[in-house]
């Protein structure tokens, strides 16, 4: 059985208290095999709003521009 299921369909992650306060995007996916091996994506995305004083901005690789980032 599933990591998430087994936390009752709940996930939680901590965000580097070292973010500079400012509008972000959290995405993530889960990817699930119902039937047949073939995988199903579903990704989510949550707009956030930090506060707080950190100085540290995340490196190029986890940093995106919309629009422009995803295409058809």
């Amino acid at each position: 059985m599933g990591e998430l299921v087994q936390n009752n369909n709940s996930w939680t992650t901590t965000l580097p208290s070292t973010l500079p306060a400012g509008e972000y995007m959290l995405r993530h996916e889960l990817l699930a095999i119902h039937t047949s091996n073939i995988p199903q994506f579903y990704p989510e995305c949550a707009q956030l709003v930090l506060t707080g004083g950190g100085s540290s901005a995340p490196s190029g690789d986890f940093l995106v521009k919309f629009p422009g980032e995803y295409s058809m």
